[in-house]
Formats: structure tokens, C-alpha cells, sequence
């Protein structure tokens, strides 16, 4: 049986959102920082979940624990504590690839939601609890 456990939540302003232009006309990027020297960059489906510059969002990562050998599947149900919470966006993702600083002290870590990334960048300590091939969800809630 799988569980979630929370691996990060904070708050974030939005810096700039399709900086670089936009490729695809339901998908943007928005440029994330707080106060904790965390960043994060992460691709939305614009027409679920609309932010502009200097909003402020909510970020909670949860990943889906098994127990023993078991291997994780997708299970809609699981996500019934979301129901009744101030979330707007839901996405389920995988954390695949971890990139540290020189000096270690600041760690990239990339996860795919099928095709949509996310980067976030910050002291390793924030970080501690995600795992290469961790099978996460990501919750967003606007607190403009």
C-alpha cells in the first residue's frame, strides 16, 4: 500500500511567467523565488491554472511511498485528501535528475509531470528528502 508524505511546501512569488516567449499556446512557464533561497521554474497548463507576475502561489510536493517491493501506479483515489483543500492544480510527476553546485551546497532538482518540468534550485537542506525516480505530486494554490 502507498502513502503520501509531504517532501517540501512553501510560498512563492511569481518573478515573470513566459519570459522567453511562449512555444505552446496552453502551456506556460513561470519563474518562481521566496524567501528562502529556493527558485523554482515550472511549466502550467495556462488555461487550468492562469498566474501573472508578482502573484503569489503556495508549492506543496508530496510522493507516493510504497511499502516493500511494491511499485507505485497512479491511483486517482489516493489524491481524495485534496478534496475540500485550497489547492487550484494538481500535477503527478517523477523527480528524474539531480544537479549539485561546485561546492554542494546548492542542489537543481528536475521533475517531469509528462512533459511539463519543473526546476527547482536551492540550499541542499531543502531538499534532503527527494529520491531519483520518486513518483510526486505537485499541488499549487493562488494567494493573490
Amino acid at each position: 500500500m502507498s502513502t503520501l508524505h509531504p517532501l517540501y511546501a512553501g510560498g512563492f512569488l511569481v518573478k515573470s511567467v513566459d519570459k522567453e516567449g511562449k512555444v505552446f499556446d496552453t502551456i506556460s512557464r513561470m519563474d518562481c523565488e521566496n524567501d528562502e533561497g529556493v527558485t523554482l521554474v515550472l511549466d502550467v497548463h495556462s488555461g487550468l491554472f492562469t498566474v501573472k507576475e508578482r502573484d503569489n502561489i503556495e508549492v506543496t510536493i508530496y510522493t507516493a511511498q510504497s511499502s516493500g517491493k511494491e511499485k507505485f501506479v497512479y491511483d486517482p483515489a489516493k489524491l481524495d485528501f485534496i478534496r475540500g483543500s485550497a489547492c487550484d492544480y494538481v500535477m503527478c510527476g517523477r523527480v528524474f535528475k539531480f544537479e549539485p553546485s561546485k561546492d554542494e551546497s546548492v542542489l537543481k532538482v528536475f521533475i517531469s509531470f509528462g512533459g511539463l518540468m519543473c526546476q527547482f534550485e536551492g540550499p541542499v537542506e531543502k531538499f534532503t528528502e527527494f529520491k531519483l525516480d520518486d513518483v510526486v505530486y505537485i499541488m499549487l494554490a493562488s494567494r493573490t
